[in-house]
């Protein structure tokens, strides 16, 4: 069975970065469509839930305030004194023509807070530590912040049925620029500069990662260190044995792109959102920060041998 890379060989020649096979995603764009299915069922209304936790009439009397509320499909927007009503129209409008608002009922406040939109969305609690959903919304709300919003701030807010805020998922305006590189997308933002994601798409044109399978990836720079993120399958989490495929990944990129200055492969949702990194400086104490520490138990040289151990083994 294949893992998530493809091992090419021993060779004298230079190593080349091994395409990714089970890990990287293809395209998210594809799985945001795919996702808006589960996506749309998440919701429910406020008044019936509020009914069914409260048992009484009463407690709909005393509902607090929640705004003025248009009705759209089955789908009741509140909108508060902070935003006008034709913003609120227009996203109601974006709701219906995205399908969000199907005709099954469900509850969405818009306010606005220190110069940010704030969505308010009333979620099943089942719902409110899944990781796809989290992704989902990032996306979701970053069509809003540039169609409805004209690149404003926005913030996602998952909520319990009182329209009280449990989860503030931060919305990117914009992934940056965009580049084609075979079916392979390539976005780098301002921090670098359009030269070196050329040469970043080439390399991994020349070594086979950007091929006829859809693939999302992104170039920053921060703090002095690129960052190259890519959308990785919902679920994957690496073990140790990935972790130092992800670093010798990084290194390579490194010494074959941008003359051995430092790299962070950041493993992202369908958001570039970031899950997990790996340094082409094995840096461990800057992984562990993020990643956490689940093999706090192995050292570096540790896992520099079995990496070493690894190669030998399969190239026998």
């Amino acid at each position: 069975m294949r893992r998530w890379y493809e091992p090419r060989g021993k060779s004298s020649e230079k190593s080349k970065p091994v395409p990714f096979n089970i890990a990287l995603d293809q395209g998210a764009s594809k799985q945001k469509i795919e996702a808006m299915t589960t996506f749309k069922t998440l919701f429910t209304i406020v008044a019936v839930s509020v009914v069914l936790i409260g048992g009484v009439f009463a407690a709909i009397e005393a509902l607090p305030d929640y705004g003025t509320m248009l009705e759209f499909n089955s789908g009741e927007l509140y909108y508060t004194e902070n935003v006008t009503e034709e913003e609120a129209q227009k996203l109601g409008e974006f709701f219906v023509e995205t399908e969000l608002f199907d005709g099954v009922e469900k509850t969405v406040q818009l306010d606005k807070i220190n110069g940010v939109y704030q969505i308010r969305m009333v979620t099943k609690t089942e719902f409110l530590d899944d990781p796809e959903i989290e992704a989902c919304m990032r996306v979701y709300g970053k069509d809003i912040c540039n169609e409805i919003f004209t690149g404003a701030p926005v913030e996602m807010h998952m909520t319990n049925d009182s329209l009280e805020t449990v989860r503030v998922l931060k919305v990117v305006k914009s992934y940056g620029e965009r580049l084609e590189f075979k079916a392979g997308e390539l976005y780098y933002t301002p921090a670098v500069t359009e030269d070196e994601a050329n040469a970043l798409g080439e390399y991994l044109v020349e070594n086979e990662f950007f091929n006829d399978d859809p693939k999302t990836v992104q170039l920053n720079k921060s703090d002095g260190i690129y960052e190259f993120r890519m959308v990785v399958k919902q679920g994957f989490d690496p073990g140790i044995m990935e972790m130092i495929d992800f670093r010798q990944f990084a290194k390579q990129v490194s010494d074959g792109v941008f003359d051995s200055q430092p790299v962070d492969i950041h493993m992202t949702d369908m958001s570039l959102h970031t899950l997990k990194i790996a340094t082409s400086t094995n840096d461990t104490d800057r992984e562990n920060a993020i990643n956490g520490n689940p093999f706090s138990l192995i050292t570096e040289d540790m896992m520099q041998q079995i990496g070493q151990d690894l190669l030998d083994e399969k190239f026998k």
